[in-house]
C-alpha cells in the first residue's frame, strides 16, 4: 500500500477556505481560537458552515432541499463513497471512515463503490440473487464467457470458476453503447463514445445495499415493491439508495506513468466471433461518475439528486456555434454482437459550460482539488434535482448532462430521462425496457 501525507485543511466556511483549521475526523477545529464544532454525519446545511468533510461516513440526507445545501450533499457523497473499502469488513464497507489520513494512506485500495453490487448481479431471476456480500452469480449467465488475461491465457467462464475471477478483477466492465430515451420513452441504442485514443469508452453502475436489498427482498425501511418499485430515501437518520454509474477508458503508458487517473486492472467485456463475450483484462482509467442520492426532503415524485464529476485533465472543448449545438461528429453506429472494429475519435464537445458560484468553489484545490492521489482530478460539472411547482416537479436547474455519459442526449435532463421509467423508481438498469434490452445480448447498453 502506498503511504503519503493527506492534506488536513478541507473545510470551506461561508465558501472561503479558513487558513488556519485543521480536520480530526469529522471535527473542525479553529485553531486560532480553539473553538470546536462538530461537523455532524448528516450535511451541515445551517447547522455549521462547514462545507466538506475529510469523512467516510456517507450523509444521511440534506435536511434542506435548497441548491447549496444539496450541492454541498452530493459532494459530501462522493467523498465518503470514494474513502477507501474495508473487503475483509464485507461490500460497502469503508475502511477507518473517521480518520483522514486514511484516504491517503490506502490510496491503492478499491473505493467504497467498486465494491458494490454491479446492476448485472441485480437482473436475471430475482428469486436466486445472492445476498449482498457474495460474490456467486446464479440469478443468469455471467457477463463473460472467456476471460483473456495479459499473458495470453484464455480461461472459459464455469459456474465454478467465476467467482474467483470476478473478485480477482473488481468489476466487469460490461457496457459500450450509451443509451438514450425516444419521444415514447422507450431505451434505445445510441452508440458508443470513441476515446482520442481510439479505444472504446466503457461503463459500469453500482448499486449500494440498501438499494440491491430493496429490489432483491422487497423489504426494509421505505422499501416497497406494491404496484411499483419504492426505493428507500434518506431521511435525516441513515442514508437511503444511491447509485453510481461509472465511465471508463483504456489508458495508454503515457496515462499511466501519469498516475492522474484513477486507475484499475479491469475485465472489458469484447464482443468476439459467434457472439462469444470475451472479458479482456485491462488497464483502464476513471473518466466520469455519475453520483445518484435519493434525499426524502425532496418532491415525493422525484426524490433523485444527481451529480456528476468528470476527469478534468480531458476535459471537453466548449461547443463552437459552427458545431451546431448537439455535442458531437463523428457519431459511429451501436456496437453488435460483432467485434468492436478500429475507432474513429468521437469529434464531442460540451454544449453547456461547468457553472461558476459553488463549482468553481467545490473544484478548487482547497476543496476537491486538495483530495489525495488521483481522487484531487475530478471536478463537479452538473448537479439536478426536481423542485415542486404547484403540482408539477420540475427539474432543477432545466438541463444538466454529463458530456462523457450524455454525449448525444446533452440538451436533455436527468429528471426528464429518469421520469420515463418511473414504474422502477427512475432506475434504468431494472426498468422494463432495459430487461428488454437485456434480451438481446447484442445490445451492451450503457
Amino acid at each position: 500500500m502506498t503511504k503519503s501525507n493527506v492534506p488536513v485543511v478541507m473545510l470551506l466556511r461561508a465558501g472561503i477556505l479558513m487558513s488556519a483549521s485543521a480536520v480530526t475526523g469529522c471535527t473542525l477545529t479553529d485553531q486560532e481560537n480553539g473553538d470546536t464544532e462538530t461537523c455532524q454525519v448528516q450535511l451541515c446545511g445551517d447547522v455549521t458552515p462547514c462545507y466538506l468533510q475529510l469523512c467516510g461516513i456517507v450523509p444521511n440526507g440534506s435536511n434542506n432541499a435548497d441548491a447549496s445545501t444539496l450541492n454541498r450533499l452530493i459532494s459530501q457523497t462522493y467523498v465518503a463513497i470514494s474513502w477507501p473499502a474495508n473487503i475483509a469488513a464485507g461490500r460497502g464497507v469503508a475502511l477507518a471512515p473517521t480518520d483522514p489520513s486514511a484516504l491517503a494512506t490506502y490510496i491503492d485500495q478499491p473505493r467504497v463503490w467498486e465494491t458494490w453490487k454491479q446492476d448485472w448481479e441485480a437482473q436475471g431471476d430475482i428469486a436466486a440473487l445472492t445476498d449482498w456480500d457474495s460474490y456467486e452469480y446464479r440469478a443468469g449467465r455471467p457477463p463473460c464467457d472467456e476471460v483473456h488475461l495479459r499473458n495470453g491465457q484464455v480461461i472459459p467462464v464455469t459456474e465454478a470458476n467465476w467467482t474467483e475471477l470476478r473478485k480477482a478483477h473488481g468489476m466487469v466492465l460490461d457496457k459500450i453503447n450509451l443509451v438514450e430515451a425516444n419521444n415514447d420513452g422507450l431505451a434505445v441504442l445510441s452508440g458508443p463514445l470513441i476515446e482520442d485514443n481510439g479505444t472504446y469508452q466503457r461503463f459500469a453502475t453500482f448499486f449500494n445495499q440498501p438499494l440491491y436489498e430493496c429490489w432483491r427482498t422487497g423489504t426494509g425501511p421505505g422499501c416497497s415493491k406494491e404496484g411499483r418499485l419504492h426505493v428507500p430515501a434518506a431521511d435525516g437518520s441513515t442514508p437511503g439508495a444511491i447509485m453510481v454509474k461509472s465511465a471508463w477508458r483504456e489508458l495508454i503508458q503515457a496515462d499511466i506513468d501519469a498516475q492522474t487517473f484513477l486507475s484499475r486492472n479491469l475485465l472489458v467485456l469484447d464482443p468476439g466471433q459467434g457472439g462469444k463475450r470475451e472479458c479482456h483484462e485491462r488497464t483502464m482509467g476513471l473518466t466520469a461518475l455519475h453520483v445518484v442520492y435519493k434525499d426524502a426532503d425532496l418532491p415525493a415524485k422525484h426524490q433523485w439528486l444527481w451529480g456528476s464529476l468528470e476527469y478534468q485533465a480531458n476535459d471537453l472543448p466548449k461547443c463552437l456555434s459552427s458545431e451546431g449545438g448537439v455535442g458531437y461528429q463523428n457519431k459511429a453506429p451501436p456496437v453488435t454482437c460483432e467485434p468492436l472494429p478500429p475507432g474513429k475519435p468521437t469529434d464531442a464537445c460540451r454544449i453547456k459550460d461547468i457553472p461558476d458560484g459553488f463549482y468553481s468553489q467545490m473544484n478548487t484545490a482547497s476543496a476537491l482539488g486538495s483530495l489525495p492521489g488521483a481522487l484531487k482530478s475530478y471536478q463537479m460539472v452538473a448537479a439536478q434535482w426536481g423542485m415542486q411547482t404547484g403540482d408539477t416537479v420540475q427539474a432543477s436547474p432545466p438541463e444538466a448532462a454529463n458530456a462523457r455519459f450524455e454525449t448525444y442526449s446533452q440538451k436533455s435532463s436527468c429528471l426528464g430521462c429518469h421520469e420515463k421509467t418511473s414504474a422502477s423508481d427512475a432506475i434504468w438498469s431494472l426498468s422494463k425496457e432495459i430487461k428488454e434490452l437485456n434480451g438481446n445480448p447484442c445490445a451492451y447498453q450503457q
